[in-house]
Formats: structure tokens, sequence, C-alpha cells
């Protein structure tokens, strides 16, 4: 029979309403989640013989009530944290939830539309339904099947299907139940074969459950694992930023949250993890951060074109085409370096090298002159390289500048760099065969009859000598307290200022002179000569354990020593006594660099290591803030580097940028919100960036094509967005990365599955939403990604909900919303794909077949000869019927 007549608007409104309560409590914080069964069964009454506009406004009704509801939480976020008035927080609120509403709109509306065209009610309410929940994309995505995120064993098909299978077995109770409660209010039989599949899909689904979960408990037990270590810090929003406070008490509570980590970490590590996790953008120093740009510990090159590089253990050669070097055969001089991915050199004197990276130029010196050196000059903590010196053996000086290439945050221009000369004030003939620059930006010459000239802003001045010995080499201390300078007779002269003295005089001429990154000193000469100067300022001779002239030396950021010989040895004290390294070159070798740390605010994406620190952490007895005051006395190496009081490898998020970095978020256009990987050494051994950006919160629709969007939000971030689904590999590990929501985001998930990575991790920052339903809600919205490909999700959080999920969709192990707490877990890393992971989202397709398949049906039941096709099984029904109730037999009768 037909639809009763639709029930009178109020009461239909309340339905409506009824539907979407019941919806957004089967989520948290209300977590009644049996309401997922049948929330939506209101709704359905209530669009009884409705036509498809007012369903579709029921429907829209229901899906705002529910979004609302939902995500109510929203508006906390954009008064507190985006200064928004309330007005506009509760109007952005109401644009998303109807946004997100049209998943109820458009299922009731299609509802009603097929209906009208003839369609079973039962079906096509299932169908319409599920078919909202599919079409509709979502700032936030949410799925009726994650109500049931509490009950795991009827989850389990997301393996087959993903969560929109397990969504269908929802909308179907609720279309059955709708059916069931239609059926006295339109006097009308209910669509039996929708009520009986819907409960065998239900126990099908259950039992399906049971045998799943056994099966992949014994798989997880028999899996290899990695024990990692979980630290969440419970360091709020403000607390991170610590914008709010002002002066020494913004930096020290800076610190202090950096101190919270690496304490934490530490007692994971004397607890067995074997990796310990850091939230997203968990690391945010406040101060210089001690980063290495190239993975070599020196460079040295020589005669013959020669170029070796040393990795901590073997000299070796470098490839140029690898370099990005040119061909040579001739002698190569002049080495320097302002950081390990760019290199400037001599070839033959007449030509300077510069190698950025990127490419590689070649400068011709001035007819006449001859380059001895070049200097370079380290990049600021913005990333900015500055122009490099060459200097010239009469003397000269010039600087080598860079054209600037249009566009912000870019480091390196395409054209070529040209020499320009600093200004020369009579420093008269000399013959120069050194130079260096200290810490604190002096450059010094030294040349034969002991010269020793300065550059003074722009200009050159000779300064007065306290030798007339030849001086062969000059350096300048990292730390900018004093120079060097080294030469015949065994004669060291020193400058602390505009003076120098000599402090020691007498013996083997020496020829090298070179400081350690702590500012003590090495000196190198004839027959093996070798002496260190510490802090008391004596020298003391250090064997070198060869009668072999030591012609260079340098040392690289550990403090390993490294000098060269004639006849192209090479000597390491990496033991703690000299020893002879074999390899590299028969060639003079003619001068060495040690990679020493370039000093950074932010991590650059060019870093191949970030030193951990030596010193240790303050005594764990002292609290915030005598731990920070305490902790003065280290160097800003030691206080910013991640990686102190541990040596354990860590995953962690921060903020990355690539060229030069503006001091403004909303001005850094090559910024990145990324998940980097150190092992106990700082290595860098992977980099991730966050793929889907947060609208707003780290980008602006719009923004890159007007960037003056940005000032009308300062508190917007202008983050760059990844490309990468690849796992980030650490020893036996393949991880599947996501970074704050993208681990709710099926579609993005199946990308990064496809690499088949062995364990989820993901790192966020729910803080920004307090103690409120929203860590709760993302945690169940991301849940079911474990079952869906068999995988254990690990969730890192600064605030909570910190979780180890199983591969069965099980919460192992959860921090709460309250309190500093770490998190240790022996994690198996999964092999094998899921049926979902290979044929990917499949039900959607099976979804539109199906639709089509019923309006098809339903049009030709409407059509006049369907309408007679009809009639006529309906007539002979009747008479089957009658036959039957007059005992008549339905068999033909027997030919004799």
């Amino acid at each position: 029979m037909a639809e009763s007549r639709p029930l009178p608007l109020p009461l239909r409104l309340l339905l409506a309403v009824a539907s979407g309560v019941l919806v957004f409590t089967s989520f948290p914080n209300w977590n009644i989640h049996q309401n997922a069964w049948y929330g939506l069964v209101p709704l359905l009454i209530a669009c009884r013989g409705c036509g498809v506009k007012h369903a579709f406004l029921l429907g829209l009704l229901a899906g705002t009530v529910t979004n609302v509801g939902g995500f109510h939480w929203m508006t906390g976020m954009l008064e507190e944290f985006g200064h928004l008035p309330w007005p506009i927080a509760w109007a952005i609120l109401a644009l998303q939830a109807v946004t997100q509403g049209l998943t109820m709109a458009i299922g009731a509306g299609l509802w009603r539309y097929l209906v009208q065209r003839g369609a079973p009610p039962g079906r096509a309410a299932f169908l319409s339904l599920w078919a909202g929940e599919v079409v509709v994309p979502m700032i936030f995505p949410w799925y009726m099947a994650n109500g049931l995120s509490h009950l795991p064993l009827m989850q389990q098909t997301a393996d087959l299907g993903g969560v929109h299978l397990v969504s269908a077995m929802l909308y179907a109770s609720n279309a059955a139940l709708a059916e069931l409660i239609a059926w006295p209010l339109d006097r009308r039989r209910p669509s039996w074969p929708l009520v009986i599949g819907a409960a065998v899909a239900a126990l099908s689904a259950a039992g399906y459950g049971v045998w799943r979960m056994d099966v992949i408990d014994s798989r997880q037990s028999a899996a290899p694992s990695m024990r990692i270590g979980l630290v969440e810090g419970n360091i709020g929003i403000f607390e991170k930023q610590a914008k709010h406070l002002e002066g020494a008490l913004r930096v020290q509570t800076l610190r202090n949250n950096l101190l919270i980590h690496q304490r934490m970490s530490a007692e994971l590590e004397a607890a067995g993890a074997e990796l310990i996790l850091w939230p997203e953008s968990a690391y945010m120093p406040y101060g210089a951060i001690p980063i290495l740009h190239g993975s070599d510990r020196h460079l040295l090159i020589g005669d013959g074109g020669t170029f070796l590089r040393h990795d901590g253990e073997r000299v070796v050669p470098a490839a140029a085409e690898r370099l990005g070097m040119p061909r040579t055969s001739g002698l190569l001089t002049g080495l320097s370096s302002p950081r390990g991915d760019w290199w400037r050199y001599v070839i033959d004197g007449r030509r300077v090298i510069s190698i950025t990276g990127r490419a590689s130029h070649e400068i011709a010196m001035p007819e006449g002159e001859t380059a001895v050196t070049t200097v370079a000059v380290p990049s600021d903590m913005f990333g900015r390289v500055q122009p490099g010196l060459v200097v010239g053996r009469s003397g000269r000086v010039w600087s080598l500048e860079w054209p600037a290439r249009p566009g912000k945050g870019k480091a390196v221009a395409e054209s070529e760099p040209t020499l320009v000369e600093v200004p020369n004030h009579g420093i008269g003939e000399v013959d120069i065969t050194s130079a260096a620059r200290s810490g604190a930006g002096t450059l010094i010459l030294a040349g034969r009859n002991g010269v020793l000239i300065r550059q003074a802003g722009f200009s050159i001045q000779r300064m007065a000598s306290p030798t007339k010995k030849d001086l062969w080499a000059v350096a300048g201390d990292p730390l900018g307290r004093q120079l060097l300078a080294v030469g015949a007779g065994g004669t060291i002269v020193a400058s602390r200022g505009q003076r120098w003295r000599r402090v020691r005089t007498g013996g083997a001429d020496l020829y090298a002179v070179w400081f350690d990154v702590d500012g003590s000193a090495w000196a190198g000469g004839q027959n093996g000569t070798l002496l260190h100067s510490t802090s008391d300022g004596r020298w003391r001779r250090v064997p070198l354990g060869a009668n072999v002239d030591v012609l260079g030396g340098a040392c690289d950021s550990e403090g390993v020593a490294l000098v060269i010989g004639r006849g192209g040895r090479v000597f390491s004290n990496a033991g703690g006594s000299f020893r002879e390294i074999r390899g590299g070159t028969q060639k003079e070798l003619t001068a060495i660099v040690g990679m020493q740390p370039n000093a950074s605010y932010v991590i650059p994406r060019s870093a191949k290591r970030v030193l951990p620190a030596r010193a240790p952490l303050p005594k764990a007895e002292l609290k915030f803030p005598e731990n920070v005051v305490a902790d003065g006395r280290v160097t800003e190496f030691d206080r910013s580097t991640p990686m102190r009081g541990f040596s354990v490898p860590m995953l962690f998020g921060a903020l990355t940028y690539d060229g030069i970095l503006t001091p403004r978020n909303a001005d850094c256009e090559a910024c990145y919100n990324s998940a980097l990987i150190i092992d106990g050494k700082g290595n860098v051994l992977d980099l991730y960036d966050k793929r889907y950006l947060l609208v707003f919160g780290e980008y602006l629709p719009f923004g890159e094509t007007w960037p003056q969007l940005y000032k009308l939000l300062p508190e917007g971030s202008r983050f760059q967005p990844g490309t990468r689904t690849t796992p980030m590999l650490f020893g036996k590990a393949r991880i599947g990365m996501l970074i704050c929501y993208e681990d709710l985001l099926p579609r993005h998930v199946i990308r990064v599955a496809a690499h088949d990575p062995n364990v989820f991790i993901n790192l966020t920052n729910d803080a920004w939403f307090g103690k409120s339903a929203e860590p709760y809600h993302h945690l169940q919205l991301a849940q079911l990604r474990s079952i869906e490909y068999r995988r254990w999700l690990i969730r890192s959080t600064n605030t909570g909900v910190s979780v180890f999920i199983d591969a069965n969709g099980r919460r192992v192990q959860e921090t709460s919303l309250d309190g500093a707490e770490t998190m240790l877990r022996d994690v198996p890393l999964m092999e094998g794909r899921t049926i979902y992971a290979m044929t990917g989202d499949w039900p959607p397709v099976v979804l539109l077949i199906l639709l089509l398949l019923t309006w098809a049906r339903a049009l030709r039941d409407s059509s006049p000869t369907g309408r007679a096709s009809g009639k006529r099984t309906a007539k002979k029904r009747k008479r089957k019927k009658r036959a039957k109730a007059d005992g008549e037999t339905m068999e033909p009768a027997r030919l004799g």
C-alpha cells in the first residue's frame, strides 16, 4: 500500500532534530555508541510521504544538528587561539555544520526521489543514506562506522572494504528498523529481504570479527617487533609558544619545554626504548641549533685535481660528478666551506671554483693576480649565506658576491657570482701565504716577514707584528676569542683584539694551525711536529706516530682531528691517539677543512645532521625555573639541540624550511610541517612533510594567489604541502607517516598504505582544543586505519590522547588529558596486504551500481509497459493465492 500522509510539520522537525542528536551522541564525549544502529530512524519516519525538497531540508536540519553537536569544540579554538569574536566563531561552526550536514540532506532527498519513481522504500533508504556519506567532501571527515570504535569486533570487515563497508552495515540497520516501524504506520508489509539482510550482515560481521581477530592476534605474536617509546609532555598551546609571557620568563618557559621532553626521553632510554616519538611540532627551540649540511667529517684537496672526503672512518676520493666539480688535473688549494654542502677552492691559483650544491661556478682571477686561498663566511641563523672572500698573494681581497634571485625563500642565485674588491689602504708590497676568519668576524691575512693584515669594515689595514719570521698559516677561534698565526722557527703569535703578541718561538718550522670547536688550538710542522694548546694557554707536544711534515689539519664537529702530512699521508685521533688512515691518494695534499656546525634558528631541509648536546641535563632534583637558570652555564648549542641526555634515535615533529627563513610565519614561502628521524649521533635519517594542510591554520585559500590575505590573518601560518607518501625508513621498520589529521583521511592513507609500511605513526597536536571532546573525536575517527590495513597505529600527541592501537583496532594503551606521561610498547612490524589495501575503495563503486539498478528498475516499473506487467504479475499472484485457498493443485495434468 502507499505511504500514509506526512506527519505534522512540528513533529517532523522534532524527529529530524532527534536524529541529529542521536547520531552525535554516539561519538565522544557522549559515547552512547548504540545510537549508531538506529540514530537515523527518526529522520526516515519524518520524511515519509514528503517530497524531495522537504526531505532534503529535513535531512539538512538533522545533519546540521549532528555537526554542531559533534564539532562544537571548534568555537573555543577559534575564539581562544584564533582571536575571533564569538559571533564569527559560531558563524564558522554553522557554515561548517551546514556544509557537512549535506550528507544527510542528500541522503534523505535522494531517498524520496527514488521512492517517488517507484523504488522500494527500504532498499532506497539504505542506498540513499549510504550515498550521502560517500559523495559529500568534508573538512573533518567522519563516518557512521566511526561510532562503533568501542566495539572493534563489529568493525573488522574494514579490512575487506574500508570504512564505507562498515558504514553500509549501519545504514542497512537504520533502514531496516525504519521499515519495521513504518509497517503499522503505513499498513504495508516491510521489505523482509532488507530486514533479513541487515540482520544477516550484522551477524556475519560479528562472526567474521571473532575469526579474523583471532587470526590477526596470532600474526601479531609471531611478527618481529620494535620497542617504541612515546613522550607526551602535556605542554599546552600557551605554554608551547609562551607568547603571553615576556622577557626572561618567556625564554625560561620555552627552554623548560625542551628540557621536559629530553628528561622524559632519557627515562624511556633507560627503560629500553629503540625509537622515541615526540609529537607534531614538539621541537620548538629558543636559540641556535647546531646544524651540519653535509654528511662528510672532513674535505681534503691537493695536486692533480685531488678531492677527498672523510666520513669518520675512511678517506676516499670524491666523485667530481656527484659534487658538481669541474674535472681538472691542476693544483687545488685554498679550500673553504661556509656549510657542508657548499665549497670553494682555487685551481692553479688562477680560477676560483664555487660549488653551491645546486650548481658549479667558475671565476677567473684578475690579470696578474694569484689566489692564495678562499675564506668562508658562515650562513646566519636564517639560512642566508654571506659572500665568501678570495685572498690574493699581493694582499688584495675580493668579496664573492651573489646577485639575489627574485622571490623570497631562495638561497642561491642561478646567475654567476662576481668578484668585488675590498678597498686597500697602503699595505705596501707583501707576500701573503694564508688567511682566516675568526668566529667574531675578523679577517686576518698572514705572510712572509711576519706580515699581518686585517680587514676593518670595508677596508684592508696592516697591523703591527711581533715577529719578522715568515708566517705560514693563520686561524681564528670559532668562539671569537683569539687568532693565532704560526711560522718559521716554531713561531706562534696570538691576538686578542687588535694587538698581537708572541707566545712561543724556537724549534721546528710550523706550517699549520687550526682550532677545535671548543676553542682549543693545534699546530703542526716539520718532522711530525704536532702541538696542542688547551684553556691554560700552554702548548704540549702530541705524538703523531710518523716522522713526516705536517702540512695541515682540521677538527670536525666532534673534536676529531685529521692531520695531513707530506706525501698525501693522513692521520686521525678518533681513537684517542693518532694513527695513520690508509687509502686516499699518493698526491700531495694542500688543504683540509673540518665540518663545523652552522647555527640555525629552525631546522633547514638541507640539514644532514643535528648535533647532539655534549653537556648533560640539569640535575633531576632541580625544578622550574631553577633547572633553566642552572642550565645557563652550558653553550647555546647544547641548550637548543633536540638530543640531550639520551642517545636513542628519535622521530619528532618540527618546523623545517628551504632557502631563507623569514622572521614571521606568514612571510615564509618555503616552510613545512615536518617529521624527522635522527639517529643517536644526530644524523638525519629521513624527513616527511605534512601533505594535507589545515585550512586557515596552516594556509589560507587563494593565499598564494593573493599573498596580502596573510596580512589580514597574522595568526595564520603559510606552510607548503609535502608530496611524499612513501614510508619513512628506520632500521627494519617501514613507517607510514601521518601528521595531524592525515590519519582520519581514508583516501590519503590508502596512498600511504600502497607502499606497504609495516606500522603507522601519527604525530599530532590537539592542544589547540584543550580538554574538549576533540582529542577523543580525532582518536575515534583514526582508529579504523589500523583494521583497514592490519597495522599498528601509534598516535603521539602533545597533550593527549596518545595511544597504541593494535592491528585489530583495540586501544592497547593510552594516555589521559591530564599530566605529562610516557608510554613504552613492543610494536609488531606487520607484513602482508589486506583485501582493502589491494582492491582500493570498492564499496562506493558497488553503491553506484546498486543505485543505478534501483533507479532503472523504478523507471521501468513506473512506465506504462512496466505498470501493465506489474498488474499481470499481481493478478497471477492473486490467482495462485485463491487456488491455494480452494485446495487446487498447482501441478500440471499428467499424460497417460
